[in-house]
Parts: C-alpha cells; structure tokens; sequence
C-alpha cells in the first residue's frame, strides 16, 4: 500500500493507494504521527484505496476513538463505493464523516475557524424552520442563550409546507432553514413556490444536514436553496453563516455556490 502525506493549508490530507493487507494492528500509524506534529485537521484520501478489510476497519475505529479524545477532527474524502459500504456497514461513519471530494472535506472541517470576530452588523429579526427529524429551533435558542449578545431572533418553526408558506405570508421573514430529512422532491416544489410569489422578497433558504443525509443536501442546492449548513452547528458558525446569506440577498448580488462541490461519478448518485 502507498501513503502520501501533503498539507494543504491547515489541513494534513493523508493519501491511501491498494489496500490495507499489510496494516498492522492499531489505528492508522499516519494519523498518530500528525497528531504528534500538531495538526488538528487530518482527512483520510481514499480515493485510491481499493479494498478495506478488517485491519483497516479496525484502524479506522481507532483512530476515531483516538480523535474523539481531543480537538482535532478527521474526516475520510471520496471512497469508492464499496470501501464506503464497508465503512457506513461497519458503523464508522457515526464517528468519522465521509466527505465528497477533498476540497469538499476541507471545507467542511475549516468550518472550525468561525469565531466573533466575524459576525458583521446585520440584524436577524426573524427565521423560519421547517424541521422534521432534527431539533433546530431548540438549537438555536440554546445558542442565542449562550450569545445573547451576538444572536437574537424570532424563531418561527412549522412541521409541514402549507404552515411554512401561512407564516410567510403573514409575516416578514429573513432566512428559510429547512431540515434535510424531508424529501428532495418536497423541498424542491417549496423552494419553487417561494421563488416565484412575487408576493414574496427574496428569501435566502439554508438546508441543515447531518453527515449522513449530505447527498442529499448537495441535490437541494442544485435545485436552488442557498448553502448547507451541518448538524449540529456551533452558535458562532450558524450565525456568521445567517448573516452571510442575509447580506448577499439584501445587496442583490448573486450567491455563488462553492466551486468544485459537485462531481459527477458513482459518489453523485
């Protein structure tokens, strides 16, 4: 098996090529030694790795233990799909998120960096959460609990798509948070109707995701919500990331949706 080890930025991106015959029990010695060097953002390149079998499953949950322990975070980049079965088979991905391509990972784990420092002068009045499996609007008073002073709103949360459209139309509304855990084809038709009530502003739509539902999540911004933001969020992120949105829609300028988030291939499907 061939590894290579390259920084990019704050992150140590580790590249696996073959598979993990030869690993010798433990977790993956690599992550141990950039653990040692400091770094606290390591993704696992399985891009060429061709095969996991239980050494390397083992490795994995090890490692997770081992990360779990601390403040770094590791996350593994664009498996193929029977090393990602294997993965999600064996329970790993609960504790290591599986990521769409490398540049996708990294920007997922710099979402660490988000501090007060960034929060701009942008009011947030009012959100409207439709949420269905995931706890949101409870998230975000604990978080304007913690930061009274950096993020206060009215929460409006609605179960289904008819409420969430009454509200709308009584009352003046900042940003849209929509659970993933609703189907694609629902969000979409949503979206769609919101986008063109000329009764209604422009509304920027944030869809909340967790690691396993992020496909998915991935689809509804191409069929027009604005960004992703992952479950469960830190106060600080979810605020300079409502502000963001706000400042792009109120300014009219176009939102650009990061490049090079999407590919085509088996991982697309």
């Amino acid at each position: 098996m061939h590894i290579g080890i390259n920084r990019k930025g704050l992150c140590c991106i580790i590249s696996y090529e073959g598979d993990t015959n030869e690993l010798t029990p433990g977790p993956f010695p690599e992550v141990l030694k950039a653990l040692q060097s400091g770094d606290q953002k390591i993704i696992l390149d399985f891009k060429k790795l061709g095969f996991l079998n239980p050494n390397g499953v083992k490795a994995l949950k090890e490692s997770a233990d081992i990360i779990k322990s601390g403040e770094a975070r590791l996350g593994i980049s664009e498996p193929n799909p029977h090393v990602r079965q294997i993965i999600k088979l064996n329970g790993i991905s609960d504790d290591i998120p599986i990521y769409y391509n490398e540049k996708e990972a990294m920007r997922w784990i710099s979402m660490l960096d988000y501090t007060p420092s960034m929060i701009k002068n942008v009011t947030v009045d009012s959100l409207l959460i439709l949420q269905k499996d995931l706890p949101i609007a409870r998230e975000l008073r604990k978080s304007m609990k913690e930061q009274p002073s950096h993020f206060q709103a009215r929460l409006m949360p609605c179960r289904d798509f008819e409420s969430a459209h009454e509200v709308l139309m009584e009352e003046r509304i900042d940003c849209i948070l929509v659970d993933c855990g609703f189907s694609l084809l629902k969000i979409t038709d949503f979206i769609e109707r919101v986008s063109s009530d000329r009764r209604l502003p422009d509304i920027p739509f944030l869809v909340v995701t967790t690691d396993e539902q992020l496909m998915g999540a991935y689809r509804i911004v191409r069929n027009g919500a604005h960004e992703i933001i992952r479950f469960p969020f830190k106060d600080i992120e979810v605020m300079v990331r409502l502000q963001n949105l706000i400042c792009h829609v109120k300014d009219h300028r176009p939102y650009q949706v990061p490049k090079n988030i999407f590919r085509t291939g088996p991982l697309a499907d």
